[in-house]
This record gives C-alpha cells, sequence and structure tokens, in this order.
C-alpha cells in the first residue's frame, strides 16, 4: 500500500483500541452466523411437526440406524469404520441434546416456535451492540489517528522554506490537509470497519454452509478466483481516476482563493465573467474526473452483487437435485454424505444469501481504500520535503544580542536557475546605520533584504553579520534579533492586542501599550468600540491601510530587534499615517542597523546610505546627495530637484 503504510503505523499507537474492536466484530459476526442459523429450528417446527427434543431424538435415531447398517455391511474398511465411530459420536450427543431439551426447553411446538423468535430478537440486539462499539471504536481510533497526521503535517510545514510556498501555492496545501485527509480519513474508516467486519460476517455464514454440507459450499465458491481477478483489474484504473480527481480538487481550491483575494481588482476591473469562465473549467474538470470514480465503483458493486447471486443460484440448483432425487452425487461427484433434507438445503441458501450483504458493502471498499492510497501519496510526498535552510550545521552558534554589523560578501542568488536576481553583491553595513536601498521595479531590492532573515540563502557568495556566515548561525537566534515590516500588512483575525502582541506572545500588556504608543496606534485606537480587544478581521480588514501599518510597527517595537527590515512600509498608507509611521520610524531605527526597501524620497531625508540597485547590481552607494550626481537611475527615480525639495 505504499504511503498508506504510514498511517496504519499511527493507527498501531492505539492498538488496544483495535484489539477490543476486532473482538466486538468477530463476536459481532458469530451472532451474524447464529441468526442465520435459527431458519433451521423454525423450519423444523413448522414443517416437521417437531420440538427440539423430538428432534434431537430423531437425529440420535438416525445416527445409530446407519451406524448399524454400516456394521451390518462388514466391509472392513478403515475409512467405513471412521464413518461409524463419528456417526456413534453423533449419536450420544443428540441423545444428550434430547435429554437438556426436555429438561429445559418447552414441549409445544408453538412454545418452541416462540423461543427461537425470542433468541433470534436477542442475537439481533446483541449483534448490533457489538457493531455499535466497533464502529465507535473504529471512529476513535481514525480520528485519532487523522488528528496526529493533521499535526505532523502541519508541524513539517511550518518548517519548510519559503521557496516551498512559492513553488506549490497554498492552494495545493489546503488540498492536501483537507480534502486528501478526508480521503485517508474515510479510507481508513473503511478499512479499519468493513474490511474487518464484512470478511468476518462473510466467514461466518460460509462456515455455517460448511457445517452443514462443505463440499456443495466449496463448489458454490468457484466463482471466487474470478471475482478476486476482476478486483484487481479495476483496482488500477480506480487508483488512477482518484489521484487525477484529487489534482482537479487542488485546481478547484487554486480558482476560488485567488478570487477571493483578489475580489476587490475583479469588481473594479469588471472581470467577473472571466473569473466565472475560470471557475466553470475548474468545476467542469472536477466533474469528469469524479465521473470517472462514479462510472468505475458503479460498476464494481452490480459485478460483485452479480457474481455472488450466481454462485448462491448454482448452490441452490445442486442442492436442490439433491433434495429432490433424494441422491448425494451429481455427475458422479459426491457431494453430500448422507441425502440432504429441505430444511439443511434451506439453512444452506441462507447462509450463502447472508453473503450478500456483506458483499454488498464490501463493494464500496476498494473505491474508498484506493482513494486514501492516492490521497496518503499526495500527504507523504509533501512531508518528505525537507527545509533546506533550517539544516543544523555542526557547531553552528547562537547570536547573542548585541550591536551586529551585516556585511555581503560577492552575493549571487537565482530564484530560477539560470536566471538572476542578484550579482556579486557587496556590501557592508555597520552597527547602527540606516542604509535605504532604491531602484526600478525587479532590481533585487527586497530579494536581498530577504536574505538576511535567511527566507533565502545565496546561490554563491555569503552573507554574514559580525563576521558569522549565516548558514554557521543558529536560525532562532539569528530571527530573534530581527524586525521586519513589509508593505502588505499580515494581520490575524484576532484583537488589537494580540495582533502586536504576535512573535512576542509573553509582553505584558503594558509593555504592548507602550508600543503602541510608539508606533501612534493610541491615537485610533481609544475610538474603537473595544479599544484594544477590537477584532481585526481577517487581513484586519476592518481597519484602513494606515492603522494596519502602525499595528505592525509596534509589533516590531515590541520585539526590540537589533535588526530593522522594512520594505516598502509606508508605501500604501494615506498622508497623516505616512507622517505618523516615519516619525516612528526615525526614532525607532535610532542605534540599530536597519534596511529599508523605499521608493519615498521623504524616508531617505534620515538616512545614513543609499544604496541604488539595477538589474541585480549594485549602481551606486552614498549619501542621498552624493548620489543623486553619481547615479542616473536614482536621478531617474528621483526626478529634477526632487530631493532638494524633499529636504
Amino acid at each position: 500500500m505504499g504511503p498508506f503504510t504510514q498511517v496504519l503505523r499511527m493507527v498501531l499507537q492505539y492498538r488496544g483500541r483495535l484489539v477490543t474492536a476486532l473482538m466486538f466484530a468477530v463476536l459481532g459476526a458469530i451472532l451474524w452466523g447464529a441468526n442465520i442459523s435459527a431458519v433451521y429450528p423454525l423450519m423444523e417446527v413448522l414443517f416437521h411437526e417437531q420440538n427440539v427434543e423430538t428432534w434431537f431424538a430423531a437425529r440420535a435415531r438416525e445416527a445409530n440406524e446407519r451406524a448399524q447398517a454400516l456394521i451390518e455391511s462388514g466391509t472392513g474398511d478403515p475409512a467405513v469404520d471412521a464413518q461409524v465411530a463419528e456417526l456413534r459420536w453423533k449419536a450420544r450427543f443428540y441423545r444428550q441434546a434430547a435429554r437438556f431439551a426436555a429438561t429445559h426447553l418447552p414441549e409445544g411446538r408453538f412454545e418452541t416456535l416462540v423461543l427461537v423468535v425470542v433468541l433470534s430478537l436477542v442475537g439481533m440486539t446483541l449483534a448490533g451492540i457489538c457493531r455499535f462499539l466497533n464502529e465507535l471504536l473504529v471512529g476513535n481510533i481514525t480520528q485519532r489517528a487523522m488528528y496526529d497526521l493533521r499535526r505532523h503535517f502541519y508541524f513539517r510545514v511550518l518548517r519548510l522554506d519559503l521557496a516551498h510556498f512559492s513553488r506549490d501555492g497554498s492552494a495545493e496545501l489546503m488540498a492536501r490537509l483537507t480534502n486528501d485527509m478526508e480521503a485517508i480519513a474515510n479510507g481508513l474508516k473503511m478499512l479499519l470497519g468493513k474490511a474487518i467486519r464484512e470478511p468476518l460476517r462473510i466467514a461466518a455464514c460460509i462456515g455455517l454452509a460448511c457445517w452443514i454440507n462443505w463440499k456443495l459450499t466449496l463448489v458454490t465458491l468457484v466463482m471466487v478466483p474470478g471475482v478476486v481477478a476482476l478486483l484487481s483489474a479495476m483496482t488500477g484504473r480506480l487508483r488512477r481516476a482518484t489521484r487525477r480527481h484529487q489534482e482537479a480538487v487542488a485546481d478547484m481550491y487554486k480558482v476560488l482563493q485567488e478570487t477571493f483575494q483578489s475580489i476587490k481588482l475583479i469588481k473594479v476591473l469588471r472581470m467577473e465573467p472571466h473569473e466565472r469562465r475560470r471557475f466553470l473549467t475548474a468545476i467542469g474538470r472536477y466533474y469528469r474526473r469524479a465521473m470517472r470514480i462514479v462510472l468505475i465503483e458503479a460498476a464494481l458493486r452490480p459485478m460483485l452483487e452479480v457474481a455472488a447471486m450466481a454462485a448462491v443460484a448454482g448452490g441452490l440448483t445442486l442442492g436442490g437435485y439433491l433434495v429432490i432425487t433424494g441422491q448425494t452425487t451429481v455427475a458422479g461427484i459426491r457431494l453430500a454424505d448422507e441425502p440432504m433434507t429441505t430444511s439443511s438445503l434451506t439453512l444452506v441458501y441462507a447462509a450463502l444469501l447472508g453473503i450478500m450483504d456483506p458483499v454488498r458493502k464490501l463493494s464500496k471498499l476498494y473505491g474508498r481504500v484506493q482513494a486514501a492510497q492516492t490521497a496518503a501519496q499526495r500527504v507523504f510526498e509533501f512531508m518528505a520535503r525537507r527545509p533546506t535552510i533550517d539544516v543544523p550545521v555542526p557547531g553552528a552558534v547562537a547570536l547573542p544580542r548585541h550591536q551586529v554589523s551585516i556585511e555581503f560578501d560577492h552575493v549571487f542568488f537565482e530564484y530560477v536557475p539560470g536566471v538572476p536576481i542578484l550579482i556579486d553583491v557587496c556590501l557592508e553595513i555597520p552597527h547602527g546605520e540606516v542604509v535605504a536601498f532604491v531602484g526600478p521595479n525587479g532590481s533585487g531590492k527586497s530579494t536581498l533584504v530577504s536574505l538576511v532573515p535567511r527566507l533565502y540563502d545565496p546561490t554563491a557568495g555569503a552573507v554574514r553579520i559580525d563576521g558569522h556566515d549565516l548558514r554557521e548561525v543558529k536560525l532562532r537566534s539569528l530571527r530573534a534579533q530581527i524586525g521586519f515590516v513589509t508593505q502588505e500588512v499580515v494581520l490575524f483575525d484576532d484583537t488589537i492586542l494580540e495582533n502586536i502582541r504576535y512573535g512576542k506572545p509573553w509582553a505584558s500588556e503594558e509593555e504592548v501599550y507602550e508600543a503602541a504608543r510608539r508606533a501612534f496606534v493610541d491615537q485610533f485606537v481609544h475610538r474603537l468600540p473595544q479599544g484594544y480587544q477590537t477584532r481585526v478581521g481577517e487581513h484586519g480588514t476592518r481597519l484602513s491601510g494606515g492603522q494596519r501599518q502602525r499595528i505592525a510597527l509596534a509589533r516590531a517595537i515590541l520585539r526590540d530587534p537589533a535588526i530593522v527590515i522594512l520594505d516598502e512600509a509606508t508605501s500604501a498608507v494615506d498622508p497623516e499615517s505616512k507622517r505618523l509611521i516615519q516619525q516612528a520610524l526615525a526614532e525607532f531605527c535610532r542605534g540599530r542597523t536597519a534596511l529599508i526597501v523605499t521608493h519615498r524620497l521623504e524616508t531617505l531625508e534620515w538616512v545614513d546610505r543609499v544604496v541604488v540597485m539595477d538589474h541585480g547590481r549594485i549602481e551606486a552607494e552614498g549619501r542621498p546627495e552624493e548620489v543623486m550626481t553619481r547615479s542616473r537611475v536614482f536621478a531617474r527615480l528621483c526626478g529634477p530637484g526632487q530631493l532638494r525639495k524633499s529636504a
């Protein structure tokens, strides 16, 4: 089963519950067979005018008479002697049973009928209780195993590098964490429940039929190899169809996610028709692939039922011939040791019919298990990935909190092999310096500063802090010293207080309030109905852009980092918020090593150095007024006289 066996290993943690569930499944199967066997005494009571005592007494006489007839034949054959011994044992057993029935069971036929019916009802009730407990335990085991799997998957995903998320997208992850996990849960529940319970019921029915006439039962089951071959042929098709179906689910999730995240743009540009076409294409693909699975499963179920019914019909035909003719052979093949009665044939037929219900339920098993196997393969393929960034290095050092300097030493970087983003970047930033990175879009500014917290590693060269290559530094100690504020503010659907405290969850409320004051959050938060306990909504949609940006700045201030990274932190806010944020940033960055990606000239008023990026290289660096005279790129970005005007 491949990756699905790893799920089963998780199940083995709960082996106590699993064994108990198996015990209830076995007991339920025994009771199922016992309920079917009630057909025999009912037939004898209703059609042969016998109660339990007379029936056992008649069986004892028949066994004695047959034994006596074999003795009188005088063949001396050891096989005949063994048959005589068996018949005498049966006669003694039936006599003891007749004495027990005479003492403890009713004599009247109607009273006997009532007893059989009551016992059948009790047996069915007990079988139902066993099934309930079995399904309850199986459901508990399944959900616990899925809890463990979701936890492991989520923890593994959080450890992966940013490149994994950029390559696969969050929609693919959501599909694996929801749809694939649900498919695994359904398959696991079927495998631990029906895949164990129903075959046991089949075994009980076959055992009952064999007890009456094992030769006739084996002849009836001659179609089993053909059924197995049919299932094997259908399994491969079902596995391929299931994998394509789950890929279609991920595509549909992707369209939905992009639509909902871009709903403002869609409405403003009136792109609803285009998005409807995209969605119709996605759900059309999903429909076709889902129907492929429906087709295979729909064909599989009647095939199994017809095969089972054909086997039952064959057994009934042969058994009927033995009863009607009084023979023990068919076409020279002995199928019975003694002529079959109507009651015994009815019991065999009832036992074989009892197989139909488990077979019908098992017809869905293969589809669910194949879907679970495919889903498990997709999940464990992702879980097998390992981060390349946070790999423990022997002798890795922990950076203490102190005054830090940063060095980019001949740094090269590529997102896609062969397409350079950074080319031979060399730059030293001493402690306490505020450096602004400017340049046209795509020049590599944001990529360069993303190397400092090791969101990516250089393709060649090295980034160093205080002389330590970042690949030889413990990642947690590095990121503990970094504050990061980006253009797209990330807020969670929680209170303002908790969003500020995110990144330093142990901070007291007084520390949060002080950080909020320094970021000018307190200027608007007191106007909100619940103050700092106001929930900001999904992605902070209940707040303005300037308010969201100030909360993000307060979060960075609360962390009190040694390194500050600001990536277009004021590019999408109103003028009033921009003025306040610029004021807060200038104060916050004082005494820290700060890297600022910006297009805003007002930011350059308080920076120590400007680094101009162009096509992945450093085109110029120095004081803003110096760079203006040396860099055509910077002069073009600023415009004539703009720097003096901003000053």
